[in-house]
This record gives structure tokens, sequence and C-alpha cells, in this order.
């Protein structure tokens, strides 16, 4: 009887494990169903006593699998096969972060959900983890669904280097690094995304900067409420934005509106195009890793034939980033005569339709007729609008090479280029720069060009002017004559005459297109070109 009554208290015991599993299952699931995905916190379950003993019910073959967990425990157990994950049970410290729910191995699911304080469990048929269950001090993050309200920064575009940024760029790529900017209770995200970017910079050693071509972005951006001191995101719309992100255009300030996620959402396209313009970039204006010209301080990197330029200006605000690649503008333009009807609006100086005689021999003022309804009213003249008529420039320009037929972008080719000439420099730059250049005095009369030599004083200096006859002998009067003041060649003597001095650098050099490359830089007046 004691065994037979054994036997009965055994399987009651079985029973009321499975009850109290099942019953506990179902409670678990109903929290965690209630709790959502609402983070880490709200999505924990309750701690546990470090030394408790759970079952995870087997719903496939409703059978009890016991699991015991030890002192230490901080996650589930993997689930059994095609079931629920084991339920996890509460680590011995209530600091310690909740681990990664269990992982079924069979027909079950993949990932189970993390709880903040005790492991999570799978999901039937294999659902993903909720918000990620980091716990207080260690907890490991499941891996839930993306929180459209948590804005994430990105790596720079590139890592400023400096180098040498001479040359012809061609934009190669556009970059928008997404910037989180924090300032107080005061945060702002700003995101870029581009559009058909064309531009092409010039940078040369004689302080030329040139820039042609469009920038084209959409420029959107997040601002908290404490922003702009706004109570509510319902008063978004009252205020605007202005991002200053682009690099050689200004963005106009654009409306905000409120999110769904109580925040100052401001979006807007901008297309911008560009007047070429020049600004001083002489050699020295390159400061560390930036480049420094006119109201510019940019970071940049050149390796080789590639440079990176923008990424944030000095106070940091966003900045777009361009790749650029060093490129030489090659050939020279067809002539307007040769073009195709498709080809002839492409660049300057050629278009469509000419008015031409009717013969040879008669129409001879048709030429001067550029309009269709003055030219068929001239005698024996007609209109030819399919003729490609004008003068395009010869050379090809950066400003529409690719596009004026007969010029295309090609590999860099370095020259020299400028003006060597002794009279083109400046007297501070003329003496000891070359020694084919010296300083002369060029003398010019105020008046008539006669002057008396008795107006100089001394007859060493009367000596040299020509024309004036120094007489030592007389005290008050030791030069006398008279001479032109563009004869003389002493400043000093020029100025006792009364006559007009100055300084010109005077002499013949190398000129710089035939100078080699290695030569270029160190001679006055020349620059290295592309």
């Amino acid at each position: 009887r004691r065994g037979r009554r054994g036997r009965i208290a055994g399987a009651r015991n079985r029973h009321l494990v499975f009850s109290l599993a099942l019953l506990a299952a179902q409670g678990c699931q109903s929290r965690h169903a209630d709790k959502g995905s609402d983070g880490a916190a709200d999505g924990a379950f309750e701690a546990a006593t470090p030394d408790a003993t759970a079952g995870a019910v087997d719903i496939s073959s409703e059978r009890v699998v016991p699991i015991t967990a030890p002192a230490d425990s901080t996650g589930g157990a993997s689930g059994g096969p095609g079931g629920f994950g084991g339920f996890g049970l509460a680590g011995s410290g209530a600091a310690a972060g909740g681990a990664p729910g269990g992982a079924g191995t069979a027909a079950g699911g993949t990932a189970g959900d993390n709880a903040a304080a005790s492991g999570g469990m799978n999901a039937v048929g294999g659902g993903t983890g909720a918000t990620a269950g980091a716990g207080a001090i260690g907890g490991t993050a499941g891996a839930g669904p993306v929180n459209e309200c948590l804005h994430q920064a990105e790596p720079s575009c590139f890592e400023p280097c400096g180098g040498d940024p001479y040359g012809i760029w061609v934009l190669e790529d556009s970059c928008f690094a997404t910037a989180r900017i924090t300032k107080g209770s005061c945060e702002t995200t700003v995101r870029g995304t581009p559009g058909k970017n064309v531009l092409v910079i010039e940078i040369l050693e004689n302080g030329t900067f040139l820039v042609n071509g469009t920038e084209t972005w959409s420029i959107a951006a997040t601002m908290s409420l404490a922003c702009r001191g706004l109570a509510s995101a319902d008063l978004c719309s009252s205020v605007a934005f202005n991002s200053d992100a682009l690099l050689f255009s200004y963005t106009s300030a654009v409306a905000c509106t409120a999110s769904s996620c109580g925040e100052c959402q401001c979006a807007a396209a901008d297309v911008h195009g560009l007047t070429p313009f020049s600004l001083d970039m002489r050699p020295g204006r390159q400061v560390g890793n930036y480049l420094r010209s006119g109201p510019y301080t940019l970071p940049y990197c050149v390796k080789g034939d590639e440079m990176w330029i923008g990424g944030a200006a000095l106070n940091d605000t966003p900045k777009v980033s361009y790749k650029f690649r060093k490129r030489s503008c090659l050939g020279t333009t067809t002539p307007c005569a040769s073009r195709t009807a498709a080809q002839c609006d492409l660049g300057r100086g050629c278009g469509l339709g000419a008015c031409l005689p009717l013969r040879p021999t008669q129409g001879s003022i048709c030429g001067q007729w550029s309009e269709e309804v003055y030219c068929n009213m001239g005698p024996g003249c007609v209109w030819r609008p399919d003729v490609c008529v004008g003068v395009p420039q010869v050379t090809c320009d950066i400003s529409d090479c690719g596009v004026q037929p007969g010029c295309t972008w090609g590999d860099p080719i370095v020259g020299c280029q400028g003006d060597s000439a002794c009279g083109a420099r400046s007297v501070a730059n003329c003496a000891g720069a070359d020694a084919h250049c010296a300083i002369e005095t060029f003398c010019q009369a105020t008046s008539t060009d006669n002057s008396d030599c008795r107006q100089i004083t001394n007859a060493v200096d009367c000596a040299k002017a020509p024309g004036c006859v120094p007489h030592p002998s007389s005290p008050t009067n030791p030069c006398t004559g008279r001479t032109p003041c563009s004869a003389q060649t002493d400043a000093a003597v020029c100025q006792e005459l009364g006559c007009y001095a100055s300084q010109i650098c005077a002499g013949t050099t190398t000129p710089c297109a035939d100078l080699p490359v290695s030569q270029c830089t160190t001679m006055p007046g020349c620059y290295r070109s592309w």
C-alpha cells in the first residue's frame, strides 16, 4: 500500500508540476505581451530568487522539461525542439544585465526576446526579439525593431590629411555623413541627400581658386523642442532651420513641422547654380589640413590624384563632402561648320540657323541677317535652320569641358605658365630674383623735359647728369648747363633736378612656357598649370 500510495503521490506531484509550469508560462506570456517593446526596462521580467527552479512547457509533446538554474544564472535556456524557448531565470545579482534569450534548436524559432533583468523567451515560430533588453550593467541587446525616433550619427566621409591642393579637380562623388549635434538640452540631427552635382575646381599657385558648376542637395534636419524653446511640437511650424551645409553656396531657411517623435522636422531641396569666382589661394594659405581662401576654411585630404574636401566647418557645422579627381581638359574645339545639328548648341560660340544666298553670285548682304524674318525679306536670301554657324573659342576651357565638342577630360598633364618678364615684377621682387633682371630708374619731367643743372648742389651728382658741367671751384654754382629728365639714371639726381623719379624692374628672362616643370615655381611669375 505504501508503494501504491507513493505512486499515486508521485503522479499527483507530476500533475501539479505540469499545472504550475503551464500557469507560469501563460502568466509570463501575458506579462510579456502586455509590456511589448517599450524599452529594456518596461519589457523586463521581474526577478526571482537566485536558487529558483522552474519548468519550461514543451507544447509539441505535452511534457514537463525541468530546468534547474545555478545561483549565478543570467539568461534563459535553449528551447525544446519546435517549441518555446525556456523561461530565463533570475540572476544572482540585481545589477547584472539580462543575457540573450534562449535559441530554438529544431523546428522552433531562431532568436528569443531579451529581458533587462532576466532571460527572455522564444516566440512561437521563431519571432525576433523585442526592443533591446540591455540590463543595468551588462545585458546583451536584443535584435528589436528599428526605433525611428533614435537618431544616430554616421562616420565621416573622409579624414583630413592635407596635401598638395593645386590642379584642376573634377567632381567624382558626393557624400554627407549624418551628424548629431548636442548643445545642452538641444539635440539636432542633420542629414543630406545629394542630387546631380556638377563641380569643377581650379586651384593654382598664382592665387586662382575658380569654382564652376552646381550644388544640388536635399538637406533634412530634426531638432528637439529645446533648440527653439518650444513647449509643444505643435509650435514647430513657427520656427525655421538653416543648415548652411553646402560648400560653395548659401542655403535659405526652411520651415519646420511637428514629427511623430515629438520633435521639429525640417527638410527642403536646395538647388544652386554657381557663378564662377576667383579667390586668393596662394601658397601659405594651407594651414594644417585646412584650405583657407576668402570666406572658406575647409578640411581637405589629397592622396595622389584624389582630393576630398568639406565635411565640417571650424565651428563644427556639418558640411557636405566632395571627392574630386585631378584632370586636364584636352583637345581643341570643333569648328561650328563641322558640327552636326545636335552638336551645334553645345558649349559656347555656335548656333543653328544662317541666312545664305540662293546663288553664290547673289545675296551678298544675306550674312548681315541673324533672324529668319529679316533674312527672307532680303533679295536672293534664304534661311537655313540646319546650318551651324559661329566662332567658338579655339582652346578648350574648363568651364564647359566635356560639353564643348572636341574638348574632353583626360589624365592630368602638368605644364608651366605665367609671366616671367622682368617688367611684370615689382621692384621688391626684382633684385636677386633672376640674373637677367635688374632695377632701373625711370626719370620723367613734371613739365618740360629740360632742367637747369644749377639745381644740383654738388660736383659729384653734377657729373652723373648728362649735359651738366661741374665747377668745383665755384661753391655757389658747382654745376651749370641744362639736361633732360629722361636722360637721368640716378634717382637722387633726378629728384635734385625737380623731375619725377620711379624705379622699374627691367631685363630679359626665359618665358614660363619654356621652363621645365621642375623649375617652374622657382621663377617669379610662373606657376604650374594643368
